[in-house]
């Protein structure tokens, strides 16, 4: 019986797979021993042990502060000075006098001169970067500072421009011959001016007791009143260049620019050769506030309330030009300060149409006593009369906000109304606003009569005066106190009497 042949299987496939695999394998571990230096670099194996690695930081020099003499600071291009220092303290020495001096900046420059302590070494010897010293800023230095001992030792600190790309600036000492890199706090204590090391006087201001105000702008001059009424509560008019009542927030702004008021650094004495530089040769605004005399009320040392007696003044602040982003420069006494510019800006750009009111019948918290309407639907007189509520015990009742509470009696021509009457209408007064400026040449009609007046008297004997004339058939020119400004919808009358006329 035949069998079928048998098939031999395919050997040669599989060997020349198995040739490639060992191959691969072989230059994988050839590869592996060339490049093992590189992987142990890059992926120490941890023993245990962490390798020190150095610090470019250097402490040149520590000088005793309490042995310290004097220290010159000499600026290229200005005048040098000289800090003494006497029991612990440093004194500005100028014309053969010790003059006090700001104490933090004084500390700054001491420190600076005190503890000599580079960010980097540029080079450890001058020769090697002589032709650069120049271009560094150390050719000659741009601020100096020479620190004397009572023992006679002496060392000098130079300082360059800033390092690029930074906050370091070049440096070398008198004690070694290296250029170094030092931190930009010792450059700023170097670059101190004489000037700003005098202390500032804060002028005091009380915006309480300011009674007038002059803002002079580039396009106009405003006289402000403040009055106090016998309720005690404060009424703002803009008197100049027309009288006219201020917003009441405006208002607000104005007395806490004021109050917040502070000079920050002095910059300089002020002489006709420099007050362009700062300027003061067409400044921004000219702020002058007379201020009467009267009492304050401040915290004391022990933490108490208590009053402050001050003195009647007149301040004048004139305010330059803007120095970066945060600051202006402000003329006081005959010296250039920097001041704050977000406190500032509400004076710089103050306007006459920026500070009246819009809202003519709005007299802020002050209580209304008397409202006399004559309208078109008719003439209401109303009159609250207001008493004191008294307790069991005498005492004068208050709110939670400690304001004294009234019981109101109202009337309208005469008779009788609610409360509640009468608080809705001043609450629709004061919601009266007008819808936009009069244009310029508009004038009143010769022999006008006006369509409707509202006259308001508060419990303190503010008096306010508004009057509409007919502008058109959709608007009215309203006058207040005398003053046309602006106008209002024809409507207005109509909704702030609301449903009174049905009373």
């Amino acid at each position: 019986m035949q069998h079928p042949p048998k098939i031999a299987p395919k050997r040669g496939l599989r060997t020349r797979l198995r040739l490639l695999v060992v191959l691969a394998c072989l230059v994988l571990a050839a590869a592996f021993v060339l490049l093992l230096p590189l992987i142990r670099a890059r992926f120490p194996a941890d023993r245990g042990v962490v390798s020190p690695r150095g610090s470019a930081v250097r402490t040149l020099y520590l000088g005793d502060e309490a042995q310290l003499d004097s220290i010159t600071i000499s600026q290229l291009g200005a005048d040098s000075f000289t800090l003494r220092m006497r029991d612990g303290a440093a004194y500005l020495e100028r014309d053969g006098q010790l003059l006090e001096a700001d104490q933090e900046l004084a500390a700054e420059i001491i420190e600076a001169v005190t503890q000599v302590v580079m960010q980097d070494t540029v080079a450890e010897t001058a020769d090697e970067v002589s032709e650069h010293l120049a271009d560094m800023g150390l050719n000659p230095p741009q601020a100096s500072a020479a620190a004397r001992y009572h023992d006679g030792s002496e060392i000098t600190l130079e300082i360059g421009y800033t390092v690029p790309n930074t906050s370091y600036a070049y440096c070398r000492w008198s004690g070694g011959d290296g250029v170094f890199m030092c931190d930009s706090g010792i450059a700023d204590a170097l670059y101190t001016s004489a000037s700003r090391l005098l202390p500032v006087t804060q002028p005091t201001v009380a915006s309480s007791l300011i009674d007038r105000l002059t803002l002079e702008t580039p396009d106009s001059r405003m006289d402000i009143a403040f009055s106090a009424g016998a309720d005690g509560l404060i009424s703002t008019a803009l008197t100049a260049p027309y009288h006219y009542p201020l917003e009441g927030s405006r208002a607000s702004a104005l007395l806490t620019a004021l109050d917040s008021f502070r000079l920050g650094t002095r910059e300089a004495v002020l002489t006709p050769d420099n007050r362009a530089a700062y300027g003061f040769d067409a400044p921004l605004c000219t702020v002058t506030l007379h201020q009467a005399a009267g009492y304050t009320t401040v915290v004391d040392d022990s933490g108490q309330l208590a009053l402050d007696s001050r003195p009647e003044q007149t301040l004048t602040f004139c305010i330059g030009r803007a120095e970066g982003d945060y600051f202006y420069t402000c003329e006081y006494q005959g010296a250039c300060y920097l001041v704050s510019r977000f406190i500032v800006e509400t004076l710089t750009e103050a306007a006459p149409e920026k500070l009246v009111t819009r809202y003519p019948a709005d007299l802020g918290d002050a209580l209304i006593k008397d409202v006399q309407i004559d309208a078109p639907a008719g003439t209401f007189t109303v009159h609250a009369t207001r008493t004191e509520r008294v307790l069991p015990n005498n005492a004068i009742e208050t709110d939670q906000n400690g304001q004294t509470v009234y019981d109101t009696a109202v009337t309208l021509n005469g008779e009788p109304i609610g409360e509640d009457v009468f608080d809705a209408l001043t609450a629709r007064l004061r919601a009266l606003n007008v819808s936009g400026s009069l244009p310029p040449d508009w004038a009143l009609p010769e022999g006008a009569q006006p369509r409707w007046r509202i006259v308001l008297v508060t419990e303190g004997g503010v008096r306010r005066v508004v009057e509409a004339y007919r502008m058109d058939a959709f608007a009215d020119a309203l006058y207040v106190d005398g003053t046309a400004l602006h106008y209002a919808h024809s409507e207005a009358i109509d909704l702030a009497l609301g449903d009174l006329a049905a009373q």
